[in-house]
């Protein structure tokens, strides 16, 4: 379901808002901070004993490997070129400074 969200989805009224966004699928990054949303709500309400705790929300609520690629694709992408040859290198950080 969050997966398939579109901007506008769930609002209540549309007074002052700009409907230009309106139908355009959620940013990668947007849908990463939903699934946590629900994560923490179905993780809180079972440890404050709500809910009985019957399946693991941080199991079933994770995101897809497709949004997680298109948050990396994005980040590879940002303007950053120093970050990109460091990790198109396969050099980390740690491995650098452990020679």
């Amino acid at each position: 379901m969050i997966t398939n969200m579109r901007c506008g989805d769930w609002r209540a009224t549309e007074q002052g808002r700009s409907r230009a966004h309106y139908g355009r699928p959620l940013k990668p990054a947007t849908k990463m901070q939903n699934y946590t949303a629900v994560r923490t709500f179905f993780a809180d309400l079972q440890e404050w004993g709500v809910i009985p705790p019957r399946f693991d929300p941080c199991r079933s609520f994770t995101p897809p490997r497709s949004v997680k690629a298109l948050i990396v694709y994005g980040f590879l992408n940002c303007g950053n070129h120093k970050l990109k040859a460091i990790i198109s290198c396969g050099v980390g950080l740690l491995g650098r400074a452990s020679r």
